[in-house]
């Protein structure tokens, strides 16, 4: 039902004591309902705006969903693949698992990556690599993840068996748990279990249609799934849409993302393709592809704005192959923003020593550097110095070395307080693996795939309701190192 303390406006509807609220600039958003930019975008310029279903538009209680995967995998590696039944005892850990792992499959490491693809942080089950041991294994290798023995995934079992067989195993026994409704049935029979209504959501599309926008569903998932989680999402939140079809010019199910984007199948008609209802918004079909998808809603390439969790199958192929606009929903971004915050005196404090350290091995180069000169110039002019002129020689370099000292043993103590901040900050975040957009002072693979794939990306989609249906999503001027 419409919730009776919210009214219309021109545009959209906004809780009655948000009335005379108007956002002047984006500091009076919570930072953690903000939108990011990666690149410029004119939503002006938008005509029409997809949305993938999980994830997306369908927000997740995270805990219960991961430990119900967990849960269904375990017992197809045991009932399906004979695994021992001591293996129903392992727990699901929600932290052990981020976005952005690799694993390694031929060693059985699981592995955090910087943008370089240089391996920053390992674990071997849940034994942490040393830093002298992760050197020897992937000293000045550049990890190609298109090798066979390394495969992006977010979770790994530790078993006692070959780790490539392993992982086959799990990753089929996953894909199973998804295919054959394990999984599905359990989160249908109770939604409110494993899933967090945004009340928010409906506003958010009620005003992307009052501005002019339309709007799509585009998911892998079936119809009775999606019928079922949006149903139990939208249906009679907003008088103008009682049922949560009444949203969309478009639904596509059962799309096969990524392949849809590129030739993808023939496009099928849902029966009852229209609405009994005789809405004639309501077009719904399965399978298909992305040019197909255009004709439909009369639009293409940068027209159009897609909002998605994954980065491949979402993100990148609607950007590289359909010239798609896209906005990337990391559900994590909350709670990475409220850590940083948590933390932010320290990661000052750190990048002023950083600084420090800097400016201090620059003393000690130069130190270094006086009593070379030095040394070669006594060698060199030995025989024609005198005495005192060698003893005023010998007396500089000797203050040299000792300033020298001095500055390294501050460098020495500086290096001693920024790992016991990284360590700090560090556990502020994740215990395993830190920030998800970070590894050590570079950013994460994850982090720049989001930089490099999403235009915009935000928390949640109902972050976009805090601003103007055709905003200008404009990036800060890109500073270069000699600029800073």
């Amino acid at each position: 039902m419409q919730d009776k303390d919210t009214k219309r406006t021109s545009l959209y509807r906004i809780p009655v004591g948000d009335r005379d609220q108007v956002q002047l600039d984006e500091s009076s958003i919570v930072k953690t309902q903000r939108v990011f930019v990666n690149r410029n975008l004119k939503m002006r310029n938008v005509r029409v705006i997809g949305f993938d279903l999980d994830h997306t538009l369908a927000v997740y209680n995270k805990i219960p969903i991961e430990a119900l995967a967990f849960d269904e995998t375990k017992k197809k590696l045991v009932g399906d693949k004979r695994y021992p039944r001591d293996l129903l005892r392992l727990n699901y850990d929600p932290e052990f698992g981020i976005r952005g792992l690799v694993v390694d499959k031929i060693r059985g490491n699981t592995i955090k990556m910087d943008k370089h693809k240089y391996v920053v942080t390992v674990y071997h089950g849940r034994r942490p690599m040393s830093r002298s041991d992760r050197k020897v294994t992937y000293v000045n290798k550049r990890l190609t993840l298109y090798d066979r023995e390394y495969r992006p995934i977010d979770t790994l079992f530790s078993l006692p068996a070959p780790y490539q067989q392993i992982f086959d195993d799990i990753r089929e026994c996953i894909d199973e748990a998804h295919r054959d409704g394990s999984i599905k049935s359990r989160v249908q029979a109770c939604l409110s279990k494993y899933f967090l209504k945004d009340p928010k959501l409906p506003l958010t599309l009620d005003k992307f249609i009052k501005g002019g926008k339309k709007l799509f569903l585009l998911t892998n998932s079936g119809w009775e799934y999606t019928d079922k989680v949006l149903g139990y999402l939208l249906n009679g939140e907003l008088a103008d849409y009682p049922d949560w079809k009444d949203y969309f010019d478009l639904v596509v199910i059962d799309a096969g993302k990524p392949g849809y984007f590129a030739a993808g199948s023939a496009l099928e008609a849902v029966e009852g393709n229209g609405g009994d209802e005789g809405n004639h918004r309501r077009r719904i079909y399965r399978r298909g592809n992305a040019k197909q998808t255009e004709e439909l809603l009369g639009a293409c390439g940068e027209e159009i704005l897609y909002f998605g969790d994954h980065t491949h199958a979402d993100i990148l192929k609607s950007k590289k192959t359909s010239g798609w606009r896209t906005a990337m929903i990391i559900e994590e971004l909350e709670r990475e923003i409220v850590s940083a915050e948590k933390v932010r005196r320290l990661s000052e404090e750190l990048e002023r020593l950083y600084e420090a350290i800097s400016d201090l091995r620059l003393q000690s180069n130069l130190l270094a550097e006086k009593v070379a000169l030095l040394k070669d110039t006594k060698s060199q002019d030995y025989n024609s110095l005198t005495t005192l002129e060698l003893a005023r020689i010998d007396k500089e370099i000797e203050s040299y070395l000792r300033r020298g000292i001095r500055v390294e043993q501050k460098i020495t103590d500086q290096l001693t307080r920024t790992k016991e901040l990284e360590a700090e900050i560090e556990k502020a975040f994740n215990p395993y693996w830190g920030q998800l957009c970070k590894a050590g002072r570079e950013n994460s693979r994850f982090g720049d795939q989001v930089e490099d794939f999403a235009c915009v990306y935000a928390s949640r989609v109902s972050n976009f309701l805090h601003y103007p249906v055709n905003k200008y999503y404009q990036t800060r001027r890109e500073l270069m190192p000699h600029e800073t």
